[in-house]
């Protein structure tokens, strides 16, 4: 078995399930964050999805299973694991469920600065929808060749 599959943890129920089931929700989840009316729903669920899949990168980092047939080091594995905290504020940020550290509020109320910071969560948004589809799109590759 290769690809996420090879990193999750043994004690996970129905793993393929499971590995499916997250990929769906990934997907989702990014389309979510940029809907108003699903986006903080969204990215509470992102959140809590990048904390269930952080023990597999762990399996995969400390037991040094080779993804894909390449073995990975710790300059791919150190980074990986210690930017997992920042991917799940990073939803949080977006879905505007929390605006630290950027303070409570955003005065002076200014049509600029609202916009500004509405368009920067909606770029970053977009950019991990798009980066959720090209992994996603890499990840089904790879996986039709096993």
């Amino acid at each position: 078995a290769g690809g996420f599959l090879a990193i999750t943890p043994h004690w996970v129920p129905f793993p393929e399930i499971m590995v499916a089931f997250t990929g769906i929700a990934e997907i989702a989840g990014a389309v979510g964050l940029i809907i108003p009316q699903t986006r903080k729903w969204a990215a509470i669920c992102l959140a809590l999805y990048a904390l269930c899949v952080w023990p597999a990168n762990f399996n995969h980092a400390l037991n040094g299973i080779a993804f894909d047939g390449k073995a990975l080091s710790w300059w791919y594995h150190g980074p990986r694991l210690a930017f997992q905290p920042v991917l799940i504020w990073l939803a949080f940020w977006v879905g505007h469920v929390t605006n630290w550290p950027f303070g409570k509020s955003r005065s002076p109320f200014t049509p600029s600065s609202v916009f500004l910071h509405a368009g920067l969560r909606f770029i970053v948004a977009i950019s991990l929808l798009l980066a959720i589809l090209v992994l996603s799109a890499m990840w089904m590759t790879g996986a039709s060749r096993n």
